[in-house]
């Protein structure tokens, strides 16, 4: 737990870097970083790549902000039955999971 915050710190100076970017420098940070969260989707979760395969979709199709339109909805309900083992991406620990009840 430790670690996961030490981790997550290093990422406030970067914060603060990118706020001050130009707009059209924001935005191909925006479309890099969506690009490469798509790519591991596609790569380490079952259920994620087979979302997209039903969809008729590859990473390739989703380039920049407007092209999330083109993902299907993802219920709670879908994620619920899939379960663990096809939801999280290869190689996080199920360790690492907070379970939670919630009312929605």
């Amino acid at each position: 737990m430790l670690k996961a915050a030490i981790q997550q710190s290093t990422f406030i100076p970067q914060a603060f870097y990118n706020q001050r970017l130009a707009p059209d420098q924001l935005r191909s940070l925006q479309n890099r970083k969506l690009r490469a969260m798509v790519q591991h989707a596609w790569m380490n979760s079952p259920f994620y790549r087979a979302k997209f395969q039903a969809a008729g979709l590859t990473p390739d199709d989703i380039q920049t902000g407007e092209d999330l339109m083109k993902l299907p909805p993802t219920t709670k309900a879908e994620i619920q039955k899939a379960g663990n083992d096809q939801v999280l991406a290869r190689g996080f620990s199920p360790a690492n999971i907070i379970d939670e009840a919630t009312s929605g």
